[in-house]
């Protein structure tokens, strides 16, 4: 009889332990546990011992696969905000990354006379940015001179990588300029202007960044003077911004 009954409770336990999922972490720990959502970023789960405990939530960064009751393995090779490689350490600027860059262009300063600072905030998931600049011409001498005098816009950052060490981004910008002529009349013209524009983001430290840019769009040009006609024109955009994130 005592033969039957410890044949009885290993087959059970034999059918508990195979219908318990096993996660895989990155640093080589195994959890046997129950696996109850597999999202973007996270992974959520129970503990096999305590099923009726607390629900845990780790960061699928940290996972490199799951083994499911059913057979199905499922692996993490990708991550999109830091290493590739299961097992790696992640770089901490891909998940405690500034959400703040406050920057000053300064291929602005030296080839236009315009001080253009600007004002990035990243989103939580690193994944998408919203950037403001704005220009100031500073040069205001000189006959027959067109000078920018004001200039704002809006630019839609995606980084589709993520933030890290270097980070590619790109997407849709709007601008607009205000120019002064200083010929007599005296001429205001105005542009507004949708590019398309890409580039990196450096980060050599968490704080000091540097990004380059380049975008290429379609402007329309006001002019304030009878004798002009307003009309449209190829618009570009170069950018070396240096600044500090926070």
């Amino acid at each position: 009889m005592r033969t039957y009954l410890y044949i009885a409770l290993l087959f059970f336990a034999t059918a508990q332990l195979r219908a318990q999922d096993t996660l895989f972490k990155t640093d080589g720990a195994e959890k046997l546990a129950k696996i109850f959502e597999v999202n973007e970023t996270q992974v959520k789960y129970k503990l096999a011992s305590n099923p009726e405990g607390p629900l845990y939530i780790i960061g699928k960064e940290n996972v490199s696969r799951i083994h499911y009751a059913n057979g199905i393995v499922e692996n993490f090779p990708v991550i999109k905000s830091g290493s590739t490689i299961p097992g790696m350490k992640l770089d901490p600027r891909a998940t405690d990354f500034g959400r703040n860059f406050i920057s000053v262009n300064v291929l602005d300063m030296l080839s236009k006379t315009i001080l253009t600072l600007g004002y990035e905030y990243t989103f939580k998931s690193g994944l998408f940015s919203l950037k403001v600049p704005v220009s100031f011409g500073l040069d205001t001498d000189g006959y027959y001179y067109e000078n920018k005098s004001f200039g704002t816009g809006l630019d839609f950052n995606l980084y589709p990588y993520g933030q890290g060490r270097a980070n590619f981004f790109y997407g849709p910008s709007f601008e607009y300029k205000k120019y002064k002529f200083t010929a007599e009349p005296e001429d205001i013209k105005s542009a507004y202007a949708l590019l398309f524009q890409a580039g990196f983001l450096f980060q050599p430290t968490r704080h000091f960044n540097i990004s380059v840019s380049a975008g290429i769009g379609y402007a329309r040009i006001i002019r304030e003077i009878y004798y002009y006609n307003n009309k449209g024109d190829v618009a570009t955009r170069l950018g070396l911004n240096i600044g500090y994130k926070f």
